[in-house]
Formats: structure tokens, C-alpha cells, sequence
């Protein structure tokens, strides 16, 4: 599966990180260790033949500033494509201030380049949404072995210098997943751990920024069929 693993709906598929099967999970980000820029949200997730569906919902801030999200999406086959749309509505609310909510759609698209190649492209806040950022970002996955996979892609955000991103993923046992992204613009690092229990698979993340420093970020799954 393409494994352009970022965020949160920061890539050419945001479905294919999940589990195949039905999921539940929670996850929490800590940004710059700071509990000001934390968010935490849970998320669940099902399909059937040729399609899979995603629903979540985060929170992201503290009580001077807070942001609400909801957000759904959807992907089926076709062929060999795999199509996407998201629909994402964010509700900003500072403090003694008038709120607002902000409603953005991102669709996507996968393919097949060869047998062991894929490639995709996503648009994000195609409908130019005030308070979100409009980003176009399109990339390669290459799976070397099933213990081994490489992914390359760009990253463009609108007012912000182009960032491509480089990602290793590494499965020395069936229990245990590695992976390092680094990006170019600003140069970050990241790195995480993925350990997988029966039908649990938890996540271990930290992200380096040169100048803010460190963030942690933990996610908790379990699957059903």
C-alpha cells in the first residue's frame, strides 16, 4: 500500500495507514512538548468490497484558543485507481472572541506505476477554506521486499517554499514496524515505532524541528473483522 506517512489526512491516500479491517482508535500530538499545542482526537474506520471509509474527530488547543474538527472520507477502487474525498469542518473559537467554522474538502488519487511502485497526488483544501492552508502534494512508494519500503514525495503550501519529504519503513518482525521521515523545508526528522499485539497496534512518534525542538505523538488502534 502507498506509504506516505505524515498526519492526519497529509498524504495521497489518508486511508491507506489504517487497518484492512474495521478500526477504532485515539491518538494524541504534543507539539514542541507544549501542552498549549497538543491535539488529540479518535478516529473509526470500516469498508467493504473496494471501498473503505474513515470518521474522526479532534480537538487542538487550550482554554484562551480551541479548535473542534470533525471530518469524514471515503475511497473506493477503480480499476486500478483508487479515488478519494474528504470533507473536514473545523471550529475555531478564541476566547472572548466570535468563533467561526470552516468547512474543506481534499480529494486524492492512487495508481499503480508497476509491480512494486505506486504513486498518488492529493489536493488539499480544494475548495480554498478560509483559516486552512491549500496544499498540492503528489509522491512514489517503492516496496523493495515486504520487510522493506522507500517513498519520496513534494510538499506545496501555498506562501511556503516547496519541502519533499523522504520516507524508510522497515519491518524487521511481523510485530514490529520502524520508519524515518525527513523533511527538507524546514529540516525535520521524524521517526516512530509501530508495535503490533493481536488486535492492538499502538504508535510511538518524535518529530525534531531545528529551531522548536522536539514533539511527541502516541496512537493506540484495535481492529475487528
Amino acid at each position: 500500500m502507498l506509504i506516505l506517512l505524515l498526519f492526519q489526512a497529509a498524504q495521497p491516500d489518508p486511508l491507506a495507514d489504517r487497518f484492512p479491517e474495521r478500526s477504532a482508535g485515539v491518538w494524541t500530538d504534543r507539539a514542541f512538548g507544549l501542552a498549549e499545542l497538543t491535539e488529540s482526537g479518535a478516529f473509526i474506520a470500516g469498508g467493504g468490497d473496494g471501498w473503505v471509509w474513515d470518521a474522526s474527530v479532534s480537538t487542538f488547543g487550550f482554554d484562551l484558543y480551541r479548535e473542534t474538527g470533525f471530518r469524514t472520507a471515503a475511497a473506493m477502487a477503480y480499476g486500478d485507481l483508487r479515488l478519494g474525498i474528504a470533507l473536514e469542518t473545523r471550529t475555531l473559537s478564541p476566547k472572548g472572541f466570535a468563533g467561526t467554522t470552516t468547512h474543506g474538502i481534499d480529494v486524492w488519487i492512487r495508481m499503480p506505476l508497476g509491480a512494486n511502485v505506486e504513486a498518488g497526488a492529493m489536493a488539499l483544501n480544494l475548495n480554498g477554506a478560509a483559516a486552512r492552508p491549500a496544499v498540492w502534494t503528489s509522491g512514489a512508494a517503492y516496496t523493495a521486499s515486504p520487510e522493506l519500503r522507500m517513498a519520496a514525495w513534494i510538499w506545496l503550501d501555498a506562501g511556503h517554499p516547496p519541502d519533499a519529504r523522504f520516507l524508510l519503513a522497515w519491518t524487521p518482525v511481523p510485530a514490529l514496524g520502524l520508519d524515518i521521515t525527513r523533511h527538507t523545508d524546514p529540516l525535520v526528522w521524524r521517526f516512530r515505532a509501530t508495535l503490533h499485539a493481536r488486535r492492538v497496534r499502538t504508535r510511538f512518534t518524535v518529530r525534531n524541528h531545528p529551531v522548536l525542538g522536539w514533539s511527541q505523538a502516541a496512537e493506540v488502534a484495535w481492529h475487528w473483522r
